[in-house]
């Protein structure tokens, strides 16, 4: 379903109109649901366009460059800010709009 509360795997489709989509079990899925289907099969190669990279640019302090919201776990205080910007604090879940972060370990 859209908001991935139920999933199957289809087992036949049968091109037309109107288009019917056969699936192992319509178990938590009901009427009127919004459905996404995706035609992926064993040996289907897929690109997943995210990336997150951490460079060190000086003691403790890193350069991040992330199209996603990435998670820093680290044995100390984590903080992150936007370039220039106030150091804020965080539990590790640093989001993508950030440029540096900070990781005071122990």
């Amino acid at each position: 379903t859209a908001d991935g509360s139920a999933a199957t795997t289809i087992r036949d489709v049968t091109y037309g109109q109107p288009q019917v989509i056969r699936v192992d079990s319509v178990e938590g899925f009901g009427d009127g649901d919004e459905c996404w289907y995706h035609d992926v099969q064993p040996g289907d190669e897929a690109v997943i366009h995210a990336h997150a990279s951490l460079t060190r640019t000086a003691p403790g302090i890193y350069r991040l460059a992330a199209n996603a919201a990435v998670t820093i776990e680290a044995a100390g205080t984590v903080t992150w800010r936007t370039a220039g910007g106030d150091w804020q604090a965080t539990d590790g879940a640093i989001p993508a709009q950030a440029d540096e972060v900070r990781i005071e370990a122990r």
